[in-house]
């Protein structure tokens, strides 16, 4: 199907479309006249793929160009001698979670005022503090209590057992003794929290469930006074001493994926009190998105001149091409959610490059087989067939290597690696689109 100019045609379009689709802000459409009443919107669409939304609202801005979030903690036991050494586990700790949480831009440090340490984590404005805080505000610890009085449990005084924290004493399982957490879904749609435990903590465990059979036993989590959930101990659980218990229960989004990420990135050697988010205006002002589109804009006006001037017709349908390989660039840069800042820029501009290089690499080589007296048709199937060739194993090979660096990569690099590769998936098209262009204009033919 490829092999037809028409199809080919139809696909080009269907993408362009899609691609203006996703780069445009939702834009409200309201019309209400006698005749005709509209009222809808385009762009800025969340489509779900997979169970999985995707916000297309609006391009992810990076602290450099939409401003950002300085979230503030104040650190424990700032008068103690190991406040220094504490704070500067309390900030290791804190990069660690924020990478685990997939975040990909943000800044951490530790700063003194008025004696006081604290923990200063600086985000875009775009991601959601509440959750930030909670995630970096846990200890990571979790015991297991059970009740000081147990013949008080009952139906008629669950609530108030569980509101009073001076109703439950502490077990000796502790986190040393757990040696994996899994989280997963119940046939409910319930979440499920799977404690592993460590040969010695099982033992523990079992022997706690067997002195509790039909009684509470509490489940704390980051050091606080009132319990997760305080499922009630069955027989069968107390009787199989090799079980590892699944906590069940309805949790807020994201509660017990926080909680994960504070267990597996080691516990916090202190507490973090009063988390306060201050807004810090852009570095590169409020309207830079806008100016970033018009130096495009001229970059594309110059190059679509030049190539005029120097191919003629060809080199409009090579200016044709480029934009619409920009556009589909623009398009995954906000699908994948790669942070707008100054390093996108930067690859924005390199892709841009990169496309107009190599048109005019491949113009260069059209001219000069032509100048052989070779028939039109044939040139373009022997450039594009020389350039796919030698291409595809270079895109391959810089594909993989950024990925591998993205490994290890942060901040503003991962927005730079990410739209180096973007424009390496986009090259192929750029030649999809041009070879088609030439083609359907009287390529074949010639």
């Amino acid at each position: 199907m490829l092999k037809n100019e028409n199809f080919r045609l139809v696909l080009i379009s269907l993408i362009f479309s899609a691609s203006v689709l996703v780069i445009l802000p939702r834009i409200e459409i309201y019309v209400s006249n006698k005749l005709l009443k509209v009222d809808s919107y385009v762009g800025g669409y969340s489509p779900k793929i997979f169970g999985k939304v995707i916000d297309l609202s609006d391009f992810k801005k990076g602290m450099d160009v939409g401003g950002m979030e300085r979230v503030v903690f104040t650190i424990g036991d700032a008068g103690t001698e190991n406040v220094e050494t504490n704070s500067q586990l309390v900030k290791e700790i804190t990069e660690k979670r924020m990478k685990s949480g997939g975040y990909k831009e943000y800044q951490v440090y530790i700063s003194k005022t008025d004696g006081k340490y604290q923990l200063v984590v600086e985000v875009p404005k775009y991601v959601d503090i509440n959750y930030l805080a909670v995630l970096l505000n846990g200890t990571g610890n979790l015991t297991f209590k059970t009740l000081k009085n147990p013949a008080e449990w009952g139906p008629e005084e669950a609530a108030r057992l569980v509101a009073s924290p001076d109703s439950w004493l502490p077990t000796d399982i502790s986190r040393s003794d757990v040696s994996d957490l899994a989280i997963s879904k119940g046939s409910t749609g319930q979440d499920q929290l799977q404690i592993i435990f460590k040969p010695e903590g099982k033992a523990k465990f079992n022997k706690v469930a067997k002195e509790n059979v039909n009684k509470p036993v509490a489940f704390f989590i980051n050091d606080q006074d009132f319990p997760v959930l305080i499922p009630v101990i069955d027989e069968s659980l107390a009787a199989d001493a090799l079980v590892d218990p699944t906590l069940t229960g309805y949790f807020p989004q994201g509660f017990l994926q926080s909680f994960l990420i504070q267990y597996k990135n080691g516990p916090l050697p202190v507490k973090l009190f009063s988390p306060e988010a201050f807004d810090v205006a852009p570095k590169f002002g409020s309207n830079f998105i806008e100016k970033f589109g018009l130096a495009l804009l001229v970059g594309f006006s110059a190059t679509l001149i030049l190539s005029l001037i120097r191919f003629k017709k060809e080199g409009i349908l090579l200016s044709m091409s480029v934009f619409l390989s920009i556009c589909l660039f623009l398009a995954l840069v906000k699908v994948f959610s790669v942070s707008v800042n100054f390093a996108l820029v930067a690859g924005t501009l390199t892709a841009l490059l990169l496309f107009v290089e190599k048109g005019y690499e491949i113009l260069y080589k059209i001219k000069l087989e032509e100048s052989k007296d070779k028939p039109f048709g044939y040139v373009i199937e022997k450039v594009f067939g020389e350039q796919g060739d030698i291409f595809k194993y270079v895109i391959i090979l810089l594909f993989f290597t950024m990925l591998l660096v993205l490994r290890s990569a942060k901040g503003e690099l991962v927005s730079f690696i990410y739209s180096i590769v973007i424009g390496c998936l986009c090259l192929p098209y750029l030649y999809f689109v041009f070879k088609t262009l030439l083609e359907t204009s009287g390529g074949k033919k010639k």
